[in-house]
């Protein structure tokens, strides 16, 4: 209580003495000899980039002020000793600078004003991104920009040398001018070997209050890249604020890439056009329209950066997409090297190692109206959403169109320490088979599903080592009279059967177990109105070699019935079929001649329970 009634008493000499400690501190600070630390800030800066820092002196120019103006003549700052290199990362000659002394109290730079006289720079980046402008340990920190209250700027004879090893590129500018006359960068580089050359220009800033923004542009141009942005920042150099147009092409999107850091695998020739919004860790990408090779892309995207990693909400649409622009020349000359040696496969050889993406997270839609042949047969059109977290892509829904029916479901590639873990979950609905076998004269309506995984730097390569189930059915269709004879093994009915002359397929059923990349035959049936054909053997992956055995049992009198599995080799694009085991020799031929003609009757298929079949075979 005694407390409490001092306090009601003498509160007013209590917060005039606050007040007038607190106008104390301001002025001290106000009043603070700055250039008095210039040893503190050499011993600071050398501890804190690992390397000695030299300072010939600093001086305060004003007197007394909250922002207070300061001269630093002579700095040097040597490179790390990783970085191989004679020629210091920074010396400058003479700078200027003012800023904010109270930001100081709250643990942060604010510079207002900037000039720098004469200086040279070397910075380097290396192939495991080391960066020499950072700490002692070189590692990439993402740090706010200081220059976000900058309204006075000026630069005179600034050089700088970049050296990128990590993105393959390099520049060498010179920078001019100032925020009330202009900035003008220019020199030249290369980006992938490729020459360019760098122009850039900031305009006139002249609001001391800070209103309003800095216009800029940026031309960095060369015949194997470009890119091209027009637009805005909210002070001088602050560029965790911009607004602008940008317009990009490529000899590959490799060579784009280099200059966006997107982690952009590379393809075909691209151009690209967008609007973009950058504000502190987060970009705003708009109106992109662009080509890649026979392709076309339309869409958005925000990415936010931040605890080293890059995250991604974006969609793309495309009118038309072709598969094979996602790959170089280069590449397509080595894959058709490799179908060259192989044959041709069904299985698709794309890469799916998630290593090169860094770290990279978010989500993105994709669809495309129309996958362009031949890459894409039998899929005509596309619809993916592509969530990535943790070095595990899921591709969830996933659909591909096709002249008839979809194939659609999911796809999980993990990546683990043996390498990207491939799980494939989809089924086919409403499909025919008449556009996965096209050349066979086979039709009827189909379903089929896949469940398998498998690990492998490439689908072909995870499905080659595979484990899992697929079914393949069709019901209620027609094929060949030929084709459904000798399927019955009735060679002499199919010799002799009409060309155009059709028979009723009522029902395919071909379900098959994956263990270790080989696919197992399981209760495989043919049943058509001729003949009903049993299939066993295995299908070998990668390879997708054959090794299948046909056994047919027609259903009414064979003109001439040869005995004997039907071998089937060759690959599931290429199959051979070969004379059957028991009628490989014309002993044999002549004895089942002789057979048909004298012999008893030939034992005779049934139907099969087709409904009941096709439900067990998609049971998994």
């Amino acid at each position: 209580m005694r407390a409490s009634h001092w306090l009601g008493r003498h509160w007013r000499i209590l917060l005039a003495g606050l007040v007038a400690l607190i106008l104390l501190a301001l002025a001290t600070l106000a009043a603070f000899p700055w250039g008095s630390l210039d040893r503190t800030i050499e011993s600071r800066l050398s501890k804190a980039l690992g390397r000695p820092v030299t300072i010939g002196s600093i001086e305060r120019e004003d007197r007394f002020s909250l922002h207070p103006v300061l001269d630093i003549r002579d700095i040097t700052i040597p490179q790390p000793d990783w970085a191989e290199a004679d020629t210091p990362m920074l010396r400058v000659h003479r700078m200027r600078f003012g800023f904010d002394a109270l930001a100081l109290l709250f643990g942060t730079t604010r510079i207002e004003t900037l000039d720098i006289g004469g200086a040279d720079a070397l910075l380097i980046r290396t192939a495991d991104n080391r960066i020499n402008w950072s700490g002692a340990s070189g590692k990439s920190e993402e740090e706010g920009s200081s220059t976000n209250a900058l309204h006075a700027l000026s630069l005179q004879n600034v050089t700088i040398a970049y050296r990128d090893a990590l993105q393959n590129r390099r520049f060498d500018v010179t920078l001019n001018g100032g925020s009330q006359s202009g900035l003008d960068v220019k020199g030249s580089g290369s980006v992938h070997g490729a020459p360019v050359s760098v122009r850039a220009h900031g305009g006139a800033f002249a609001a001391e209050d800070g209103s309003g923004r800095w216009p800029f542009e940026l031309n960095i141009e060369g015949q194997a890249v470009g890119l091209v942005m027009h637009g805005t920042m909210a002070k001088p150099l602050a560029t965790d604020s911009i607004d602008a147009t940008a317009s990009a092409h490529g000899a590959g999107l490799a060579y784009v890439d280099a200059l966006i850091e997107a982690g952009l695998p590379d393809t075909q020739p691209v151009r690209m056009t967008a609007t973009l919004a950058r504000r502190g860790p987060e970009w705003k990408i708009e109106k992109l329209n662009g080509t890649v090779g026979r392709s076309d892309f339309s869409g958005d995207a925000t990415i936010r950066k931040g605890g080293g990693q890059s995250r991604i909400d974006g969609t793309l649409h495309a009118d038309r997409f072709d598969f094979a622009d996602l790959s170089t020349d280069a590449q397509r000359a080595k894959a058709d090297a490799k179908q060259a040696r192989q044959g041709k496969l069904v299985v698709p050889d794309t890469a799916i190692d998630l290593d090169n993406l860094g770290d990279v997270a978010g989500v993105l839609r994709l669809h495309a109206d129309r996958l362009l042949a031949p890459g894409s047969d039998p899929f005509t059109s596309l619809d993916a959403t592509l969530t990535l977290e943790k070095k595990t892509l899921t591709v969830s829904p996933l659909r591909f169109g096709m002249p008839h029916g979809t194939l659609s479901g999911k796809a999980v590639i993990a990546q683990k320490s043996a390498g990207p873990q491939l799980h494939l979950q989809l089924e086919l609905n409403g499909g025919q088979l008449s556009d996965l076998f096209p050349a066979s004269g086979v039709d009827a309506p189909a379903r089929g599903r896949i469940d398998l995984t498998g690990t492998g730097k490439t689908i072909r390569a995870a499905i080659g080592a595979a484990s899992g189930r697929l079914a393949l059915t069709a019901r209620n269709g027609v094929l060949p009279d030929k084709t459904a004879l000798l399927l019955g093994q009735d060679v002499g009915g199919g010799l002799f059967a009409g060309k155009k002359k059709q028979a009723v397929l009522r029902c395919l059923i071909a379900p098959f177990t994956l263990k270790n990349g080989t696919a197992s035959a399981g209760n495989v049936r043919i049943d058509t109105s001729r003949a009903v054909t049993r299939a066993a053997g295995t299908i070998r992956f990668p390879s997708e070699s054959l090794n299948l055995a046909l056994h047919g049992v027609a259903k009414q009198h064979s003109t001439l019935r040869i005995g004997g599995a039907v071998p089937v080799r060759g690959t599931i694009k290429s199959p051979k079929i070969s004379p059957p085991e028991k009628g490989d020799s014309v002993g044999d031929v002549i004895g089942q001649v002789g057979k048909a003609l004298f012999g008893g009757d030939e034992p005779v298929a049934t139907d099969i329970d087709c409904d009941h079949a096709i439900t067990a075979a998609m049971n998994f």
